[in-house]
Order: structure tokens, then sequence, then C-alpha cells
């Protein structure tokens, strides 16, 4: 059974940082960061109203959340903040303010607040504000608990693998089938949503790194990009494996053994000390060198966590060094217009026992 989340041990490390900045209150309003502070066990949702407008972390008290009406049962009951401020502007219930930025700009005068940090930019009079998102650090550095979960979500998407490849792709079968019955099969297993809406690229559709799904048939002798992913108590996962119908054209088959080939490398160079653009590099040379380079159009890889892309970017352009306790993706791909394409993604862990790949889903060369 996995344990609970610290949450008090998170409100610390913002209240540190707070005395550090000489600040007195750090306000939270990026959906990611205040499900860190608050909410981590909800699932993602990109889409999401969310449960909370803004986290408040005093330097001294208690947090704070300043909630919309409509969510305020929801709030009360999930949250591990027990001072709920309440907004909205329906005569018959009761709260706090009519508006979310009224209210939170009384909540700091009644705190005597007279610095305050957010996470991202806002429009609030009468405080001096710094802009800097030290939440986004914390989620860097995944802790047990968050490891337990993001493993869990990956187990599930690993044995939704099999099910792929054994009942799902098969010739005429469609794309948007497929999609659908792999998410219901994820489902099953005890998710509460999946990371994303699965992807299922088949034959020339492969060509587009990001397609959408349609009632396209599969076809001997194409390759079909699965990319999918599980939320597990608030923690997500992404996959992608490239799967080959029947027997492949000789340029498919060259493009795959190239991807997984860079993939390894990458993997190889994901350590800690290493630069993010080490790493993206170390994929990329072997693309390039292939010849390939003008068809791999994105990054090497992305964080990941409470959501599905967050920091670190494996990017070219990117800073920053690999530390203890980071979660990112390793996902090269090769994409031919008008032939097909293939990607290859896989999840590590930087652990104190070094890189493990967290993703088990079979590859292998072809």
């Amino acid at each position: 059974m996995m344990g609970k989340i610290d949450y008090r041990s998170r409100w610390s490390k913002v209240k540190k940082i707070l005395e550090e900045k000489s600040a007195d209150a750090y306000v939270s309003k990026i959906e990611g960061n205040m499900r860190y502070l608050a909410l981590s066990e909800t699932p993602y949702h990109p889409a999401s109203f969310g449960i909370v407008s803004y986290v408040v972390i005093p330097l001294k008290e208690e947090p704070v959340a300043i909630t919309p009406c409509l969510e305020e049962f929801r709030a009360k009951d999930m949250l591990p903040i027990k001072n709920i401020k309440i907004f909205g502007d329906y005569p018959l219930i009761p709260s706090d303010g009519k508006k979310k930025s009224e209210l939170l700009k009384k909540v700091l005068t009644d705190l005597n607040v007279k610095k305050v940090i957010f996470d991202m930019k806002e429009n609030i009079d009468g405080f001096e504000i710094e802009e800097y998102d030290a939440i986004e650090k914390m989620r860097l550095q995944k802790d047990k608990e968050e490891i337990e979960r993001i493993k869990k979500a990956v187990s599930i998407s690993d044995s939704a693998y099999d099910y792929l490849k054994n009942r799902l792709l098969i010739e005429g079968e469609k794309e948007n089938d497929v999609a659908r019955r792999l998410e219901n099969y994820m489902r099953k297993q005890g998710i509460e949503s999946v990371s994303f809406p699965a992807i299922v690229a088949s034959g020339k559709n492969s060509a587009y790194s990001h397609h959408d799904n349609s009632p396209k048939k599969i076809k001997n002798g194409e390759t079909v990009i699965v990319d999918y992913g599980a939320c597990y108590k608030g923690y997500c996962s992404d996959v992608t494996r490239t799967f080959t119908i029947g027997k492949i054209p000789k340029k498919l088959k060259e493009i795959y053994n190239i991807v997984l080939e860079a993939n390894k490398k990458a993997i190889c160079a994901a350590r800690i000390g290493a630069e993010y653009k080490e790493i993206d590099e170390a994929a990329r040379k072997v693309i390039n060198e292939s010849g390939y380079g003008r068809y791999f159009v994105h990054s090497t890889g992305h964080g990941i966590g409470l959501e599905v892309h967050e920091s670190p970017r494996i990017a070219p352009t990117s800073e920053g060094k690999v530390s203890l306790g980071e979660v990112f993706t390793i996902e090269p791909g090769i994409y031919l217009p008008g032939i097909g394409g293939v990607r290859i993604e896989d999840m590590v862990y930087i652990g104190e026992d070094g890189t493990e790949v967290i993703t088990k889903a079979e590859k292998k060369k072809i």
C-alpha cells in the first residue's frame, strides 16, 4: 500500500525560500504547482478548471487556499489545507469575496504581507512583488512516494504493450478503435485517467509526430506509432512504441534500428551531472550521422510527474544539468513524409544507484 504525500514538508521548503528572499508569502497559481502543494492525488487533466485558484503559503501562518464556490465542498473534502476561502457572487451562497483577485488581495492584507512571491505574473497592487517559480525547481527532484506512483503508472502502461501487440494491432483495425480500446484496457487496470489521449498513427500517418487518430485501417507493411500513458494517484506515465505490421520496407526497418540506437545512446548519456543538451546530442548525433537529421523534428525528451510535460526539457538549447531524483523521457524519432515514421520513448529515473529505465515494454532491433 502506498503512503501519503507529505505536504507539510513541501510547505516547509517554500517557507525556507521565503526566509532566504525576505518575503512574507508565496502565491501559486500554476495548476501543476498548486497540485504539488495541495492536490497531488487528483488526476492530471490539461483542460481542468482546477479545484483551487490560488494556494498561499505565508511565512509564519498556515497555508490558505482560494477556491470558487462551485468547488467549495470538494475542496473542503480533499485539501490538506484547512483554511479555505471561497469566492463567488451568488446571493444565497456564503463567500469571502466576489472575485478571486479581490479575495487574494484581502487574504494577503489580513496576513500583513508586504513582499509576496508569485510563481507567475500577477497584477495586484499594494505589495512588493517578485516573480519566481520555486515550485518548478522543487518538482524536479521526486521523492520516494512520487517515484512509487510514477512506477505504478508506468507498469500499467507496460502491461498494455502485450495487449497492443497481441490483441489490437491487427490488419484491418482502425486507428481510433485501437486508441479507444487501449485506453479502456488501462482504465480497467486501476488508473484514474489517461495522461493524454492515446495516439495511434499507422502507415503514412506515422510520419506525423503528433497525429490525430482517424478511421484509417491498419495494413500490412506499415509501422504503427502508439504513444500513450496512464495517470495513477495523480502521477503520469508516457511511453511510445513503434510496431511493425507484417513485413515492412527496408527504409522503415533502417530508420527503426537507427532510432533504437539513438534511444540507447541517450539513455547511456543520462546521468547525474550531465548537461541536458548533451543527452539530446547523444541521440541527435546517431540520427544526424545516419543522414536523417532533417527528420528528427522534436526534442529528445521532457520531464514527467504530476504533469505529462514538465521540466526539464531535453533539447539542443536546454540549460542545466541532471540531478538526483529527476524523471524524464527519452524519445528520439524519425518521420519520413509519405512513407512513415518511428519513435521509441522510455522513461528514466535518476536514482542513487544510477540511471534506471522505468519503462519495461519490449524494444528490440528488427
